[in-house]
Protein backbone atom coordinates (compact mmCIF):
# COMPACT_ATOMS: atom_id res chain seq x y z
CA UNK A 1 0.00 0.00 0.00
CA UNK A 2 2.84 2.12 0.88
CA UNK A 3 4.47 1.75 -2.48
CA UNK A 4 1.08 2.95 -4.14
CA UNK A 5 0.86 6.82 -2.73
CA UNK A 6 5.16 6.74 -3.51
CA UNK A 7 4.04 5.78 -7.44
CA UNK A 8 3.60 7.61 -10.60
CA UNK A 9 0.19 6.50 -10.38
CA UNK A 10 -0.66 8.21 -7.50
CA UNK A 11 0.53 11.33 -8.70
CA UNK A 12 -1.56 11.00 -11.51
CA UNK A 13 -4.59 9.68 -9.35
CA UNK A 14 -4.70 12.96 -7.52
CA UNK A 15 -4.16 15.20 -10.66
CA UNK A 16 -7.18 13.71 -11.95
CA UNK A 17 -9.15 13.97 -8.41
CA UNK A 18 -7.96 17.77 -8.71
CA UNK A 19 -9.08 17.87 -12.27
CA UNK A 20 -12.63 16.78 -11.61
CA UNK A 21 -12.84 18.98 -8.54
CA UNK A 22 -11.85 21.68 -10.87
CA UNK A 23 -14.50 21.25 -13.24
CA UNK A 24 -17.27 20.37 -10.68
CA UNK A 25 -16.61 23.95 -9.06
CA UNK A 26 -16.51 25.70 -12.68
CA UNK A 27 -19.59 23.57 -14.18
CA UNK A 28 -22.30 22.81 -12.36
CA UNK A 29 -23.03 19.67 -15.18
CA UNK A 30 -19.88 18.39 -14.86
CA UNK A 31 -21.05 15.96 -12.24
CA UNK A 32 -24.28 15.30 -14.01
CA UNK A 33 -24.48 11.09 -14.30
CA UNK A 34 -25.52 11.72 -18.41
CA UNK A 35 -21.82 13.68 -18.65
CA UNK A 36 -19.96 11.51 -16.30
CA UNK A 37 -21.01 8.60 -19.06
CA UNK A 38 -20.05 10.54 -21.89
CA UNK A 39 -16.57 10.63 -20.53
CA UNK A 40 -16.31 7.35 -19.95
CA UNK A 41 -17.75 7.25 -24.11
CA UNK A 42 -15.09 10.18 -24.76
CA UNK A 43 -12.22 7.80 -23.40
CA UNK A 44 -13.07 4.65 -24.63
CA UNK A 45 -11.83 5.01 -28.29
CA UNK A 46 -8.97 7.08 -27.03
CA UNK A 47 -8.38 4.86 -24.63
CA UNK A 48 -7.96 1.31 -26.66
CA UNK A 49 -5.69 2.74 -29.01
CA UNK A 50 -3.47 4.43 -26.48
CA UNK A 51 -3.21 0.26 -24.88
CA UNK A 52 -1.90 -0.69 -28.42
CA UNK A 53 0.69 1.98 -28.19
CA UNK A 54 1.72 1.62 -24.47
CA UNK A 55 2.68 -2.00 -25.70
CA UNK A 56 4.85 -0.78 -28.80
CA UNK A 57 6.72 2.01 -26.53
CA UNK A 58 7.26 -0.35 -23.87
CA UNK A 59 9.46 -2.22 -26.52
CA UNK A 60 11.44 1.04 -27.46
CA UNK A 61 9.40 1.12 -30.61
CA UNK A 62 6.84 3.67 -32.21
CA UNK A 63 3.54 2.85 -34.82
CA UNK A 64 2.44 5.90 -36.74
CA UNK A 65 0.46 4.32 -38.50
CA UNK A 66 -2.25 3.44 -36.13
CA UNK A 67 -4.61 6.45 -37.18
CA UNK A 68 -4.48 4.88 -40.58
CA UNK A 69 -5.40 1.48 -39.50
CA UNK A 70 -8.43 3.30 -37.85
CA UNK A 71 -9.53 4.79 -40.59
CA UNK A 72 -8.89 1.70 -43.55
CA UNK A 73 -10.66 -0.71 -40.90
CA UNK A 74 -13.59 1.62 -40.26
CA UNK A 75 -14.18 2.28 -44.38
CA UNK A 76 -13.83 -1.53 -45.24
CA UNK A 77 -16.57 -1.76 -42.66
CA UNK A 78 -18.53 0.72 -44.29
CA UNK A 79 -17.57 0.21 -47.81
CA UNK A 80 -18.96 -4.21 -47.35
CA UNK A 81 -21.64 -2.61 -45.76
CA UNK A 82 -22.87 -0.42 -48.09
CA UNK A 83 -22.52 -2.69 -50.75
CA UNK A 84 -24.92 -4.83 -48.74
CA UNK A 85 -22.84 -7.29 -46.92
CA UNK A 86 -24.15 -8.51 -43.81
CA UNK A 87 -23.05 -6.21 -40.98
CA UNK A 88 -21.12 -8.55 -38.96
CA UNK A 89 -19.36 -9.72 -41.73
CA UNK A 90 -18.61 -6.19 -42.38
CA UNK A 91 -17.16 -5.94 -39.61
CA UNK A 92 -15.17 -9.55 -39.40
CA UNK A 93 -13.47 -7.97 -42.70
CA UNK A 94 -12.81 -4.84 -40.68
CA UNK A 95 -10.69 -6.68 -37.79
CA UNK A 96 -9.54 -8.53 -40.26
CA UNK A 97 -8.15 -5.83 -42.34
CA UNK A 98 -6.88 -4.45 -39.14
CA UNK A 99 -4.68 -7.93 -38.15
CA UNK A 100 -3.12 -8.08 -41.86
CA UNK A 101 -2.19 -4.13 -41.57
CA UNK A 102 -0.50 -5.15 -37.69
CA UNK A 103 1.22 -8.26 -39.31
CA UNK A 104 2.85 -5.77 -42.75
CA UNK A 105 4.71 -3.71 -39.88
CA UNK A 106 5.83 -6.46 -38.09
CA UNK A 107 7.17 -8.48 -41.39
CA UNK A 108 9.10 -5.12 -41.60
CA UNK A 109 9.86 -4.25 -38.06
CA UNK A 110 10.39 -7.84 -36.21
CA UNK A 111 11.55 -10.06 -38.82
CA UNK A 112 13.49 -7.56 -41.60
CA UNK A 113 14.80 -5.46 -38.30
CA UNK A 114 13.78 -1.81 -39.94
CA UNK A 115 13.18 0.71 -37.72
CA UNK A 116 9.85 0.76 -36.16
CA UNK A 117 9.56 4.91 -37.25
CA UNK A 118 10.39 3.83 -40.87
CA UNK A 119 8.31 1.75 -41.09
CA UNK A 120 5.18 2.83 -39.71
CA UNK A 121 5.91 6.35 -41.36
CA UNK A 122 5.66 4.98 -44.54
CA UNK A 123 2.51 2.61 -43.93
CA UNK A 124 0.59 5.50 -42.40
CA UNK A 125 0.72 6.71 -45.61
CA UNK A 126 -0.01 4.20 -47.47
CA UNK A 127 -2.82 3.08 -45.67
CA UNK A 128 -4.41 5.78 -45.32
CA UNK A 129 -4.21 6.02 -49.79
CA UNK A 130 -5.10 2.64 -49.56
CA UNK A 131 -8.08 3.95 -48.26
CA UNK A 132 -8.93 6.85 -50.04
CA UNK A 133 -8.77 5.05 -53.26
CA UNK A 134 -10.84 2.35 -52.41
CA UNK A 135 -13.91 4.94 -51.66
CA UNK A 136 -12.88 8.02 -53.90
CA UNK A 137 -12.58 9.81 -49.93
CA UNK A 138 -16.57 9.26 -49.93
CA UNK A 139 -17.92 8.42 -46.08
CA UNK A 140 -20.34 5.33 -45.85
CA UNK A 141 -23.09 5.97 -43.50
CA UNK A 142 -26.71 4.10 -42.26
CA UNK A 143 -25.28 1.43 -40.35
CA UNK A 144 -27.97 -1.21 -39.46
CA UNK A 145 -29.34 -0.07 -35.34
CA UNK A 146 -27.70 -3.75 -34.39
CA UNK A 147 -24.13 -2.27 -34.85
CA UNK A 148 -24.89 1.09 -33.46
CA UNK A 149 -25.00 -0.63 -29.99
CA UNK A 150 -21.78 -1.36 -29.82
CA UNK A 151 -20.84 2.88 -29.76
CA UNK A 152 -24.48 3.80 -28.52
CA UNK A 153 -25.66 1.09 -26.01
CA UNK A 154 -25.73 0.40 -22.26
CA UNK A 155 -25.13 -2.63 -20.03
CA UNK A 156 -26.98 -1.33 -17.14
CA UNK A 157 -25.82 2.32 -16.35
CA UNK A 158 -22.46 1.47 -18.14
CA UNK A 159 -21.77 2.43 -21.83
CA UNK A 160 -20.76 -0.75 -24.00
CA UNK A 161 -17.75 0.48 -25.31
CA UNK A 162 -16.49 1.81 -21.98
CA UNK A 163 -17.15 -1.71 -20.76
CA UNK A 164 -14.74 -3.23 -24.05
CA UNK A 165 -12.06 -0.83 -22.90
CA UNK A 166 -11.92 -1.75 -19.48
CA UNK A 167 -11.70 -5.63 -20.02
CA UNK A 168 -9.17 -5.00 -22.70
CA UNK A 169 -7.09 -2.73 -20.02
CA UNK A 170 -7.63 -5.42 -17.23
CA UNK A 171 -6.50 -8.32 -19.70
CA UNK A 172 -3.54 -6.48 -21.37
CA UNK A 173 -2.23 -5.54 -17.87
CA UNK A 174 -2.65 -9.09 -16.88
CA UNK A 175 -0.74 -10.37 -19.90
CA UNK A 176 2.07 -7.84 -19.11
CA UNK A 177 2.36 -8.61 -15.33
CA UNK A 178 1.45 -12.56 -15.21
CA UNK A 179 2.75 -13.98 -18.55
CA UNK A 180 6.47 -14.35 -20.00
CA UNK A 181 5.50 -12.74 -23.42
CA UNK A 182 4.66 -9.73 -21.22
CA UNK A 183 7.43 -10.10 -19.16
CA UNK A 184 9.81 -10.06 -22.41
CA UNK A 185 8.15 -6.87 -23.68
CA UNK A 186 9.90 -5.56 -20.89
CA UNK A 187 12.91 -7.20 -21.34
CA UNK A 188 12.97 -5.73 -24.97
CA UNK A 189 12.57 -2.22 -24.47
CA UNK A 190 15.05 -2.08 -21.01
CA UNK A 191 18.18 -3.97 -22.68
CA UNK A 192 17.24 -5.13 -26.41
CA UNK A 193 20.74 -7.03 -26.64
CA UNK A 194 20.14 -8.57 -22.66
CA UNK A 195 17.08 -9.65 -24.14
CA UNK A 196 18.81 -11.90 -26.69
CA UNK A 197 21.05 -13.30 -24.39
CA UNK A 198 18.52 -14.05 -21.50
CA UNK A 199 17.12 -16.56 -24.51
CA UNK A 200 13.76 -13.83 -25.55
CA UNK A 201 12.38 -14.37 -28.65
CA UNK A 202 12.68 -10.92 -29.94
CA UNK A 203 11.73 -11.21 -33.47
CA UNK A 204 8.10 -13.58 -32.49
CA UNK A 205 7.40 -11.02 -29.21
CA UNK A 206 7.34 -7.82 -31.34
CA UNK A 207 5.76 -9.57 -34.04
CA UNK A 208 2.73 -10.10 -31.79
CA UNK A 209 2.85 -6.63 -30.38
CA UNK A 210 2.37 -5.04 -33.82
CA UNK A 211 -0.29 -7.67 -34.56
CA UNK A 212 -2.15 -6.47 -31.14
CA UNK A 213 -1.79 -2.77 -32.25
CA UNK A 214 -3.52 -3.46 -35.64
CA UNK A 215 -6.22 -5.56 -33.81
CA UNK A 216 -7.14 -2.84 -31.15
CA UNK A 217 -7.31 -0.28 -33.62
CA UNK A 218 -9.54 -2.17 -35.58
CA UNK A 219 -11.85 -2.74 -32.18
CA UNK A 220 -11.76 1.87 -31.77
CA UNK A 221 -12.47 1.50 -35.84
CA UNK A 222 -15.79 -0.57 -35.11
CA UNK A 223 -16.64 1.51 -31.49
CA UNK A 224 -15.91 4.98 -33.83
CA UNK A 225 -18.00 4.13 -36.66
CA UNK A 226 -20.94 2.34 -35.18
CA UNK A 227 -20.87 5.47 -32.55
CA UNK A 228 -21.08 8.25 -35.17
CA UNK A 229 -23.08 5.56 -37.90
CA UNK A 230 -20.53 7.18 -40.45
CA UNK A 231 -17.21 5.09 -41.71
CA UNK A 232 -14.84 7.80 -43.27
CA UNK A 233 -10.89 7.20 -44.06
CA UNK A 234 -9.94 9.95 -41.61
CA UNK A 235 -11.18 8.20 -38.40
CA UNK A 236 -8.88 8.15 -36.05
CA UNK A 237 -6.39 11.16 -37.38
CA UNK A 238 -6.89 12.90 -34.31
CA UNK A 239 -5.55 9.74 -31.94
CA UNK A 240 -2.52 9.19 -33.12
CA UNK A 241 -0.69 12.28 -31.12
CA UNK A 242 -3.29 12.16 -28.69
CA UNK A 243 -2.66 8.36 -27.89
CA UNK A 244 1.05 9.16 -27.51
CA UNK A 245 0.28 11.99 -25.30
CA UNK A 246 -1.89 10.12 -23.25
CA UNK A 247 0.97 7.25 -22.80
CA UNK A 248 3.21 9.37 -22.05
CA UNK A 249 1.98 11.22 -19.49
CA UNK A 250 0.69 7.77 -17.91
CA UNK A 251 4.46 7.33 -17.11
CA UNK A 252 5.82 4.67 -19.83
CA UNK A 253 9.01 5.82 -21.22
CA UNK A 254 9.63 6.68 -24.53
CA UNK A 255 13.08 4.86 -24.26
CA UNK A 256 11.05 1.63 -23.36
CA UNK A 257 11.10 -0.80 -20.93
CA UNK A 258 9.23 1.09 -18.22
CA UNK A 259 5.46 1.90 -17.80
CA UNK A 260 2.29 0.28 -16.80
CA UNK A 261 -1.26 -0.32 -18.34
CA UNK A 262 -2.89 1.36 -15.29
CA UNK A 263 -0.58 4.59 -15.86
CA UNK A 264 -2.04 4.76 -19.50
CA UNK A 265 -5.61 4.74 -18.31
CA UNK A 266 -4.91 7.24 -16.07
CA UNK A 267 -3.01 9.68 -18.91
CA UNK A 268 -6.38 8.70 -20.79
CA UNK A 269 -8.99 9.51 -17.88
CA UNK A 270 -7.10 13.00 -17.18
CA UNK A 271 -7.72 13.65 -21.32
CA UNK A 272 -11.00 12.77 -20.82
CA UNK A 273 -12.05 14.90 -18.08
CA UNK A 274 -10.01 17.87 -19.15
CA UNK A 275 -11.56 18.04 -22.55
CA UNK A 276 -14.69 17.48 -21.41
CA UNK A 277 -14.90 19.58 -18.66
CA UNK A 278 -13.61 22.78 -21.28
CA UNK A 279 -16.01 22.17 -23.38
CA UNK A 280 -18.44 22.63 -20.92
CA UNK A 281 -16.88 26.00 -20.02
CA UNK A 282 -16.89 27.00 -23.44
CA UNK A 283 -13.23 26.76 -24.07
CA UNK A 284 -12.42 26.68 -27.49
CA UNK A 285 -10.25 23.45 -28.82
CA UNK A 286 -7.31 25.47 -29.54
CA UNK A 287 -7.16 26.24 -26.55
CA UNK A 288 -7.80 22.96 -25.17
CA UNK A 289 -4.48 21.75 -26.79
CA UNK A 290 -2.90 24.35 -25.17
CA UNK A 291 -4.23 23.19 -21.32
CA UNK A 292 -3.31 19.69 -22.60
CA UNK A 293 -0.11 20.04 -23.17
CA UNK A 294 0.74 22.48 -20.15
CA UNK A 295 -0.46 19.67 -18.20
CA UNK A 296 1.35 16.92 -19.87
CA UNK A 297 4.46 19.40 -19.16
CA UNK A 298 4.00 19.91 -15.73
CA UNK A 299 3.46 16.54 -15.09
CA UNK A 300 6.27 15.39 -16.77
CA UNK A 301 8.62 18.04 -14.76
CA UNK A 302 7.56 16.90 -11.77
CA UNK A 303 7.82 13.21 -12.61
CA UNK A 304 11.91 14.38 -13.62
CA UNK A 305 12.57 15.91 -10.57
CA UNK A 306 10.86 13.14 -8.24
CA UNK A 307 12.97 10.43 -10.31
CA UNK A 308 16.01 12.19 -9.73
CA UNK A 309 15.54 12.75 -6.39
CA UNK A 310 15.04 8.95 -5.78
CA UNK A 311 18.21 8.40 -7.79
CA UNK A 312 19.92 10.79 -5.47
CA UNK A 313 18.75 9.00 -2.35
CA UNK A 314 19.53 5.72 -3.65
CA UNK A 315 23.31 6.78 -4.45
CA UNK A 316 23.28 8.08 -1.36
CA UNK A 317 22.46 4.92 0.74
CA UNK A 318 25.18 2.61 -1.18
CA UNK A 319 27.84 3.84 0.37
CA UNK A 320 25.94 3.52 3.90
CA UNK A 321 25.68 0.30 3.15
CA UNK A 322 29.81 -1.11 1.63
CA UNK A 323 30.58 0.70 4.99
CA UNK A 324 28.05 -1.49 7.20
CA UNK A 325 29.47 -4.24 5.20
Amino acid sequence: MTAWFRSFEFLLFVILIALMAIMAVTSPAFLRWDNLFLITQQMSELGIIALGMTLVILTAGIDLSVSSIVGLSATTIGYLSFHGVNIWVAVLAGLTVAVLCGMFNALFIARIEVSPILVTLGTMSLFQGIALYVTKGNAFSNFPESYNVIGLGYVGPFPVQFLIFACLAVVIALVLKRTPWGRSIYLIGGNTVASRFSGVNHRKVLFYVYVLVGLLCGIAAVIISSRVNTARPDWGSSYLLQSIAAVVLGGTMLTGGKGSILGTVMGVSIFAVLSNGLNLNGVSPFMQNVFMGAILIVVLVIRYYTHTHSRKKQKQREPSKQLSA
